[in-house]
């Protein structure tokens, strides 16, 4: 991820990462994605 705090890289890391987080958080949780400025930046 870009150091530079760009709105657009840090939307693409968090995208890249959920099904990490899905995979250990387990079949009883749900993660979704609520609101994503990042591509409208």
């Amino acid at each position: 991820m870009d150091q530079d705090g760009s709105a657009v890289a840090i939307s693409d890391a968090v995208k890249d990462k959920l099904p990490e987080l899905r995979d250990t958080l387990g079949s009883g949780s749900e993660i979704a994605v609520v609101f994503d400025q990042g591509p409208a930046v």
